[in-house]
């Protein structure tokens, strides 16, 4: 059955559908997928369990919606870990999460989405009830779709059940897509399917944003109005962007992250006079790794 036909009558047994492949190496529902309430928990030999992570991220809760306990993660193929007893804490608000090529800024986005399963460690969510969005590097457009009929479709696949229509076109106007709902996704520019790109992972209101590369590809105009949209919220609490492009939005983030060596190396306060700070920063980082 095409998709289009789940947006007609979507069928009930088909509530958690598989993903849709959209172009190559890319799947819409990675765009939208919600996380499972309470805690994914994968704990290696000797470690003292789930209980024992709750205990310690209890307290905290109040204050993050994320909370990673001593993650670990290494690729199949692969035979060296990409990340090793990581713990972070990334605060309510706006974090740009940067770091340097292969230092895992996309890896550990994804680890937080629930798409990909730590080897050990937990990612807990405090808003456990309310999904996760996702939005990948790549921008997926199906084809023949409009845009309200790609952002309704996440929607569906997101767990959306009642009203699907509704729910897109509150996340199309959140992203100033409202006037192009109709327009075929093909012959949208650039920037306008990155915003409905961003629209599906909008789509089923999650409380934690995460956003892969957000500018990727964008002309000087188009990431400054993504800039702004990230700097409004988005109705979210919890926003975390990984980018190579920092001087697009280190003026609109709340607190900066330096990911080098599968580890947090730094983490500051953003704020007047960031363009020049947090590039000495991360210089620090890179140089603090090298000793």
């Amino acid at each position: 059955m095409s998709p289009r036909t789940h947006l007609r009558a979507a069928r009930p047994q088909l509530r958690h559908p598989t993903e849709l492949k959209v172009g190559r190496g890319i799947t819409l529902s990675s765009a939208v997928r919600p996380v499972v309430p309470t805690t994914t928990t994968r704990v290696s030999p000797g470690g003292s369990g789930k209980s024992a992570c709750l205990r310690q991220v209890s307290s905290v809760w109040a204050q993050n919606g994320v909370v990673l306990t001593d993650l670990s993660f290494a690729y199949r193929r692969s035979s060296r870990a990409l990340f090793t007893g990581l713990s972070w804490e990334p605060p309510i608000g706006t974090t740009l999460l940067l770091g340097p090529n292969g230092a895992g800024k996309s890896t550990l986005l994804r680890l937080i989405g629930g798409l990909l399963t730590p080897t050990s460690g937990t990612v807990d969510l405090s808003q456990g009830k309310r999904a996760v969005g996702f939005l990948p590097q790549a921008t997926p457009r199906l084809r023949g779709f409009t845009a309200l009929e790609q952002v309704e479709y996440a929607a569906w696949l997101a767990g959306v059940s009642a009203d699907r229509a509704a729910a897109a076109q509150r996340a199309l106007s959140m992203v100033n897509m409202h006037h192009r709902a109709r327009t075929k996704m093909q012959i949208l520019s650039g920037g306008e399917a990155r915003r409905v790109a961003l629209a599906c992972a909008l789509a089923h209101g999650p409380a934690v944003l995460l956003l892969d590369e957000p500018t990727t590809g964008l002309d000087p105009v188009e990431k400054e109005s993504l800039a702004q949209l990230i700097a409004s919220g988005l109705g979210t609490e919890t926003i975390i962007l990984a980018t190579h492009e920092a001087d697009a939005l280190i003026t609109v983030v709340d607190t900066v992250a330096i990911l080098v060596a599968g580890q947090i190396r730094d983490q500051f306060v953003a704020g007047a006079g960031e363009q020049t700070r947090w590039m000495k920063r991360y210089r620090a980082a890179l140089i603090q790794d090298e000793l």
